[in-house]
């Protein structure tokens, strides 16, 4: 077994010998340390409760790896004494009980250096250059994380629910038990079958498998014939035909059909405009007509007129040759 102490206490050799030694041991190898083992470290910081639990930690350690070293170890015992000592007193004992005498001997020197060496890292990790000794004593609180959170100001205005840590929590129970009861009524109508009014049945407990129509699973499955055959995933050029046109689309759109061009019409305006001219040279030519159509329906120009002055001999000459164009008549 392993007996690791860390104490105020004075260190008994005798204790220590009864507690490591067995029937079985052929032999005990004990090591004292008379001078204290921390004369060249800062002794302030190996009696805080911290390195006690550090220290009994990292022995536990030292004693497996010496274990799986020297299989044939039974005891290891080390007594380790803090506070202020003098010269004369015993600071450290270890002791170890094996079968064999050479693996005691091995084992116990092992273990005392491994222990030097967590002693000068441990200073040196936890000293700095100008420590004292306030350091160990805060040296618990200085390693606890500090979970106090400094939350930005929030203007009231932007808050927008105000309400106490009472009414929120019954709001959220509330939702909770209406959620619970959601479910419930969900699990009635997919498990249960028929009425179930006694107290002591439930979905939990009473459920049983429903096969919907046209599924092989409880689950309502729904069967959808696309007709469109995915239109929408192909070319929107038939879109076009609802874009309003704009005047001069309008205007030849027309035209073309007062004209009766049923040829396909090229989308170059000048060309439409080749056709058009075309068309009525043709109609012009078959019947010459056509074209004193369009000029009878064509609106009359309004002419400017000018007043005149005449005098009597034009009036009589006007006159006599008015009545000459009657008579011939």
């Amino acid at each position: 077994m392993n007996h690791i102490k860390f104490t105020k206490d004075t260190l008994s050799m005798e204790q220590i010998f009864n507690i490591s030694h067995t029937s079985s041991s052929s032999a005990v190898n004990m090591f004292i340390g008379t001078k204290n083992i921390l004369h060249e470290y800062n002794k302030a910081n190996f009696e805080c409760e911290e390195f006690c639990q550090q220290g009994s930690k990292f022995l536990n350690n030292v004693c497996i790896e010496a274990r799986s070293s020297w299989p044939h170890i039974e005891n290891i015992v080390v007594y380790f004494r803090i506070g202020q000592l003098s010269e004369a007193e015993t600071s450290i004992v270890v002791a170890v009980s094996s079968h064999l005498d050479k693996e005691a001997i091995k084992a116990t020197e092992w273990v005392i250096d491994r222990f030097r060496t967590f002693i000068s890292t441990w200073d040196i990790e936890i000293s700095p250059v100008d420590s004292s000794a306030s350091n160990c004593s805060n040296l618990k609180n200085s390693r606890e994380i500090n979970q106090n959170v400094e939350a930005p100001y929030i203007p009231p205005y932007l808050v927008q629910i105000k309400a106490m840590n009472n009414e929120i929590e019954e709001r959220i129970s509330r939702f909770m038990q209406r959620k619970r009861s959601d479910i419930d009524v969900h699990n009635i109508r997919e498990f249960c079958c028929g009425e179930r009014n006694s107290e002591f049945t439930c979905a939990r407990v009473d459920a049983v498998l429903q096969k919907r129509k046209d599924s092989k699973s409880h689950l309502q499955v729904h069967r959808v014939l696309n007709s469109y055959q995915h239109r929408d995933q192909k070319n929107s050029n038939y879109l076009t035909q609802f874009i309003p046109p704009n005047g001069v689309e309008e205007r030849l759109g027309n035209v073309e059909s007062q004209l009766s061009l049923t040829v396909p019409v090229p989308k170059d305006i000048f060309q439409r405009l080749k056709l058009i001219e075309d068309r009525l040279l043709q109609l012009e030519s078959i019947s010459p007509e056509y074209i004193q159509f369009w000029d009878r329906v064509s609106l009359p120009t309004s002419r400017s007129s000018k007043k005149r002055n005449f005098c009597i001999d034009e009036v009589d000459d006007l006159i006599t040759e008015l009545e000459k164009q009657i008579k011939g008549n």
